[in-house]
């Protein structure tokens, strides 16, 4: 994956000890020239993730815990990451998405999960009532103050990132109570956050709380 003998450099967190060395061994095993710069770990990565940055480029991948994919893989991927695997990932995938890091605009995301995020969303719709979108504001969960925050911010379109300074909170802190939204809402992603709370009639998704 290197021209000419340079050095491909990717930055990556230690969050992980065993996972770190998988993910440093498969790139190195694909590219032909790697170096590693060891970073300390990333607030975004405490499911368990592991992020890996091209320098060059500064597109990055996700490799994250198979339990994490639900609800943690449509918002890296909302968040500009260019490709997500797991620990049970293919060496051919992992492979597509080393060579993703070098091409702009380019997501992968090997079919299976996929297939697995497509299933989990179809689950999602059939765990709810069929009344849902009566549901009034007294079935709806209930949310904290920040919670509150957060979703408003989230239906506004701000990115994590934007939640965050508009709050004063860090995105470790944005990021936890997203998956707290998701939980409540019984929701797999952001968009699914944002139409379950509309259908519940919740001040914040439906423009009724518009306070700064």
């Amino acid at each position: 994956m290197t021209a000419g003998g340079s050095v491909e450099t990717f930055v990556i967190p230690s969050s992980n000890g065993l996972l770190q060395r998988m993910v440093e061994a498969l790139v190195s095993r694909l590219c032909a020239g790697v170096a590693f710069e060891v970073t300390p770990a990333h607030e975004r990565d405490e499911c368990g993730a592991i992020r890996v940055t091209r320098v060059d480029t500064g597109r990055w991948l996700c490799v994250m815990p198979e339990g994490a994919i639900e609800i943690e893989m449509p918002m890296v991927l909302g968040e500009g990451c260019a490709s997500v695997l797991t620990p049970g990932s293919t060496v051919s995938d992992f492979g597509h998405a080393l060579e993703t890091l070098g091409e702009s605009g380019v997501v992968f995301v090997p079919e299976d999960l996929v297939h697995r995020l497509a299933e989990a969303v179809v689950a999602g719709q059939r765990r709810q009532p069929p009344d849902l979108r009566r549901s009034s504001t007294a079935q709806a969960p209930r949310l904290t103050y920040r919670e509150r925050e957060v979703l408003r911010l989230v239906v506004a379109g701000q990115s994590n990132t934007e939640i965050a300074e508009t709050l004063t909170i860090s995105t470790h802190t944005v990021r936890s109570h997203l998956r707290s939204l998701a939980e409540k809402l019984s929701a797999c992603s952001r968009t699914k956050i944002v139409a379950h709370a509309r259908r519940l009639g919740l001040d914040e998704a439906t423009g009724m709380n518009t306070a700064p």
